[in-house]
């Protein structure tokens, strides 16, 4: 078995090699990309195939080992990963803080075990809880959304962990003493109670970096376990959360299965995770667009974390609503308005200017452009208690519908067809640099791909060279036998491009490489069930 699976890498290598050496024009290159195409994907079920096959021996074998009992109910079972992890007792004044535990984590449950040793596989049962029992407690993981820190901490959160338990279990019983005191002292009080509400923040924090806090409806209890790392942390709770909503019957796949697909079919549906009201005068409210920003920590500005701007509207109001996604549920912490009328599009912008000035911003800021053919510039983030306040207003000569930050430009969309591209020069300055006519309908949707620029206008595709934005191609992304529509959005995953089209419940994957049409869903049924549902 493994023979075949070692020869795939080797043709795929082939034919890369053979494409790098085959001309543009040459007849038989898009019979190359499809070949190279279905390889890699055949290589892929071979691959997923095989790990699905082990993780499902590994399963039979941990469930006979801890004379545990799969649910049947549940279907086939497999392991997803093992992690040697800490866990916190509920007993803070304990000798002993935290028990050694290796958690196992399967595709409908999750198995705590106790280790003879760290250099020992011999485990003794501890609990087995579903999935479906358990939750992150607020605050406690992060998302896939990753943030950025620049300078990593090597800290034995243990130890750190407890000399903070220590000194707040000591404060504590300093505030009990000196409520007891005969005469009064409001300064001591006072100072006393800070110093317990810093403590209480810094334990927090301490377990946001590497920790975890379960909750377990099934037994009504808790569960706190420490990681050695935060980026081991956050992967585990990834792989929980992909696998709690996989398994909830609630939750069908948003596409539909190929019929004659097995049960243990390597294909991972799309699982719905949650939704959260962006505003609170919701019947008023329209969500427009968003995007991904980076804010910094206010304690440590070199540390940022992953939020949302969503811009909405309202009634002739366009608001900003900033999510937090960086803990188990998205927090609303900021909503503020933006302009007298509606936001169409946003992009965040990171900043290389060292002055402050009109043009040049010498901090990340959201461009977002309305329908008052204007884009207003605003920092990413902003004092605390300080009223925000726009760093720019570009007046613009028609309704800008997208923008796209790429290579110290920022392409801006137009209704009318025509693309405009600012130009950012060493100083960090932005300028009007040059304008381009794309179409007579609306430019929907820009993506970069390679060295091009991928622009979605009607029902084809203009495909232009990034850094001196010469015209290269058109690409017809329609079928001969039914039109689909104008281009709505496109999403660039891997070598695939996702389509939508106004008006259209339909979906359309495309090899960016061939332009040919790899698959199709209608999710309009899927939706309809699932509104249903909820």
């Amino acid at each position: 078995m493994l023979r075949p699976v070692q020869r795939f890498p080797q043709f795929i290598l082939i034919l890369k090699d053979l494409l790098k050496y085959t001309s543009d024009d040459d007849v038989y290159k898009p019979q190359l990309h499809d070949c190279l195409a279905l390889l890699e994907h055949a290589g892929y079920q071979l691959n997923e195939r095989k790990r699905r096959s082990e993780q499902t021996l590994q399963a039979q074998s941990l469930y006979t080992k801890l004379k545990l009992r799969p649910n049947a109910e549940r279907g086939s079972h497999w392991l997803i990963r093992q992690d040697d992890v800490r866990q916190l007792s509920s007993e803070t004044n304990g000798t002993q803080p935290t028990k050694e535990r290796r958690l196992l984590l399967m595709n409908a449950c999750l198995v705590s075990t106790c280790l003879s040793s760290r250099e020992s596989d011999d485990c003794t049962l501890k609990w087995s809880v579903g999935l479906q029992h358990l939750d992150f407690k607020e605050q406690s993981m992060t998302l896939g959304l990753e943030g950025n820190s620049r300078q990593e901490e090597k800290v034995d959160n243990v130890t750190e962990l407890n000399s903070l338990k220590d000194d707040y279990n000591t404060l504590e019983q300093m505030n009990s003493l000196a409520k007891t005191m005969n005469r009064s002292y409001p300064d001591l009080l006072d100072s006393l109670r800070r110093n317990i509400r810093a403590l209480q923040q810094n334990i927090q924090k301490t377990l946001n970096t590497t920790g975890i806090e379960l909750i377990d409806s099934s037994r009504n209890r808790t569960y706190t376990f420490l990681f050695d790392n935060f980026k081991t942390k956050q992967e585990w709770c990834t792989d929980f959360l992909i696998s709690k909503n996989m398994s909830d019957y609630s939750n069908n796949p948003a596409w539909s299965v190929q019929e004659g697909a097995s049960e243990d079919s390597v294909v991972s549906p799309a699982c719905f995770i949650r939704h959260l009201s962006a505003d609170v005068p919701r019947q008023f409210t329209k969500v427009k667009c968003a995007t991904q920003v980076i804010m910094p920590v206010s304690d440590n500005p070199s540390m940022g974390l992953p939020h949302l701007w969503v811009c909405s509207a309202t009634e002739g109001l366009g608001k900003v609503s900033i999510i937090s996604v960086n803990s188990g549920r998205p927090n609303l912490l900021e909503s503020f308005t933006v302009c007298h009328c509606e936001i169409v599009c946003a992009e965040m912008i990171p900043c290389t200017a060292q002055v402050q000035n009109d043009l040049a911003f010498s901090m990340d800021t959201v461009w977002m452009g309305t329908v008052d053919s204007e884009i207003i510039v605003f920092a990413v983030s902003s004092p605390q208690n300080m009223t925000r306040a726009p760093l720019h207003i570009f007046h613009t000569t028609g309704v800008v519908v997208t923008l796209k930050y790429i290579k110290e430009r920022v392409l801006a969309g137009f209704r009318t067809g025509s693309l405009l591209i600012f130009s950012r020069d060493e100083d960090g300055v932005w300028t009007e640099s040059s304008s381009v006519v794309i179409g007579n309908t609306s430019v929907s949707s820009l993506v970069s791909w390679k060295s091009d620029i991928w622009i979605g206008c009607d029902k084809s595709i203009t495909v232009f060279e990034a850094d001196s934005l010469n015209r290269k191609t058109n690409i017809d992304l329609q079928s001969e036998e039914e039109c689909k529509g104008s281009i709505n959005c496109m999403v660039q995953v891997g070598h695939g491009l996702w389509v939508s089209y106004n008006g259209k419940a339909i979906l359309r994957l495309y090899h960016m490489d061939s332009g040919n049409l790899l698959q199709e869903y209608d999710v309009s049924v899927d939706l309809s069930t699932f509104c249903a549902g909820e």
